[in-house]
């Protein structure tokens, strides 16, 4: 690769690394495993979903035509037996019967229609034998309806759900809980999804210390690979951060070259902006391929594209604000397409300001906002000093605000379109 010495924009730099990344290899995991992976093969239904037609409703099952003049005049039908879920009626229900039938159970021979207990006076309540398999010879209780149901009412039919021999759910659906649910009702315990990344942090840099090592002048604390693995995990994947790497050509060299086999995906942190003790891009460029780009937006000017050995290496600004800003725009759409999904997008509000957003002139700016629901929608506002070396603009942002090139300042009161971090937060 040859180094790029314009300026690209936001969207053609995340266009080109994208080109770099696939979904991964399928394995199978088991259910408890599943949450937020994507599944790999499509999910055949093996039968139907519910498997027979059962109550949707406690109460009695019917015939329809027994209780079609009951909003008149009470129908009186003798209780051939109940019925709970679980278990299944083992005789018809004749004409002028009705079974007391509890929700999810089967609905017996002879029921067209589930009523409810409130629509009858419940004449047979304790009466029955309590064995849910309707044993009880008791055959002397009632039960008087005096409501009307349509024929079918309070009845789920077996397959209405999912019917056996479907696709229950498409290759590439995210499994959230209710996926999982579905997954769980055909008696799938073992999925096949695309697997999880792994993510290589490598942290470089004489300056920087271990967090619990003793802050010294001229130092500073690891903080951004900490950050920055917590993201990478958050989005999916698994991040292994690795020791700091010291200025050190033969240390870079032999870290990346460790990370490479071990990882699908690298990112480092420092030594690939201008500076004479910026190794990383050299290493990768002698080692690997390597676009060095300059990417029109603020935080986050620099970045380092390319791989070592075959492993894509993303390499991030030092400064921890501009890395963050920078894994949101680049990182994560690449982790997010190497787990299979295919929105890639960071999901976006448009927002009130509240107060005036500075942009960047000719290149795009992320400013680092609180965000709050409103009546008609959001607003936003800054969260302090927006210097790419302010750590705690990011703890107490909701959002990025976009401020795009050449469109000058938000004024406040005015729209702004805002990247939401995490929608757990607006909650």
């Amino acid at each position: 690769m040859s180094e790029v010495s314009v300026l690209l924009s936001v969207d053609e730099a995340v266009g080109r690394v994208l080109l770099a990344f696939s979904p991964l290899d399928t394995v199978s995991v088991p259910l408890s495993d599943c949450y937020g992976l994507v599944l790999s093969e499509d999910a055949l239904a093996k039968h139907d979903v519910p498997i027979d037609d059962n109550s949707a409703y406690d109460g009695y099952g019917v015939r329809a035509a027994d209780i079609a003049a009951a909003a008149d005049n009470p129908i009186r039908l003798r209780v051939a037996y109940d019925l709970a879920a679980g278990y299944v009626g083992d005789a018809p229900v004749g004409p002028g019967e009705a079974v007391r039938i509890m929700t999810g159970a089967p609905v017996p021979e002879g029921v067209d229609t589930v009523i409810g207990f409130e629509f009858t006076d419940r004449e047979d309540w304790g009466k029955l034998g309590t064995d849910p398999r309707g044993d009880s010879d008791q055959d002397r209780a009632f039960v008087n309806v005096v409501g009307v149901e349509e024929k079918g009412e309070n009845i789920r039919l077996a397959g209405e759900d999912i019917a056996a021999g479907d696709v229950a759910l498409p290759r590439g659906t995210v499994l959230r809980a209710g996926a999982i649910g579905v997954l769980a009702s055909l008696g799938i315990s073992q999925v096949p999804v695309h697997r999880r990344p792994r993510v290589g942090v490598v942290p470089t840099g004489d300056e920087v210390l271990e967090v619990d090592e003793d802050i010294q002048p001229g130092k500073v604390r690891n903080s951004h690979a900490w950050a920055l693995a917590g993201l990478v995990d958050h989005y999916g994947a698994e991040a292994k951060r690795y020791p700091i790497v010291p200025d050190n050509v033969a240390d870079v060299r032999a870290a990346l070259a460790l990370a490479a086999s071990e990882n699908d995906l690298i990112f480092t942190i420092g030594g690939v902006s201008m500076g004479d003790h910026d190794l990383v891009k050299n290493v990768v460029g002698t080692d690997g391929g390597a676009d060095f780009w300059q990417i029109a937006m603020r935080p986050g000017k620099p970045l380092l594209f390319g791989d070592i050995d075959g492993t894509p290496i993303l390499g991030l600004p030092g400064n921890p604000v501009s890395g963050l800003v920078v894994f949101e725009q680049f990182g994560r759409p690449a982790v997010l397409k190497m787990l299979g999904r295919d929105r890639l997008e960071k999901p976006t509000v448009s927002a009130i300001a509240r107060t005036d957003l500075q942009g960047a002139g000719k290149r795009r700016m992320f400013v680092r906002v609180r965000v709050a629901r409103v009546d008609d929608g959001y607003e936003c506002w800054t969260t302090g000093e927006q210097g790419s070396g302010i750590m705690t603009s990011m703890a107490f942002a909701d959002g990025l605000a976009i401020v795009h090139e050449d469109s000058g300042h938000v004024k406040a009161g005015q729209a702004v379109t805002v990247q939401i971090l995490d929608w757990t937060e607006l909650g």
